[in-house]
């Protein structure tokens, strides 16, 4: 698929932009502000029966969408239409080493996975982004709603993890 490089080089330069950018958005597609139509333009139908899955040459995508506004899907909800995207989550193939990424690892918050020794979240909730990095490989790239997002929330009681 020749979308594939592309997607590619937009996915690592968003993250070593981080820092600077404060962007959650992947390839133009913005949680909690860009819907399932969008996606399917860009990406086509999902071949998966869930709709949510995208396989990709080099990554595999997941994309969650809001089952409508305030809907318990996504704990704790958003305030936001049905079918508008939540998160994306990419996991390539060929797992990058997190120390080539270069980005800005003091914008980010490290913490342990609790249960899995060795695996490490690194979130950015000013931008809405957290790398999975499984010992000194990148299993995952997330993004999600930012800081100033949380107005959206319907609950405003949770508060967002830091």
């Amino acid at each position: 698929m020749k979308i594939i490089k592309p997607l590619l080089l937009l996915l690592f330069s968003t993250f070593c932009a981080v820092g600077q950018a404060q962007n959650n958005s992947w390839n133009g597609i913005v949680p909690l502000h860009s819907s399932r139509e969008e996606i399917e333009r860009l990406l086509g139908p999902s071949k998966e029966a869930c709709r949510c899955i995208y396989k990709l040459g080099d990554d595999n995508v997941f994309v969650q969408y809001s089952g409508g506004r305030c809907a318990k899907i996504a704990d704790p909800g958003w305030n936001v239409p049905p079918d508008t995207v939540i998160n994306i989550s990419v996991y390539p193939k060929t797992n990058p080493r997190f120390l080539d990424l270069n980005i800005d690892r003091t914008a980010f918050t490290k913490t342990e996975d609790r249960e899995i020794s060795g695996v490490f979240y690194y979130f950015n909730a000013d931008a809405g982004t957290t790398i999975v990095v499984d010992g000194d490989t990148v299993s995952e790239f997330e993004y999600g709603p930012t800081k100033r997002d949380d107005r959206l929330r319907c609950s405003p009681s949770v508060a967002r993890p830091s």
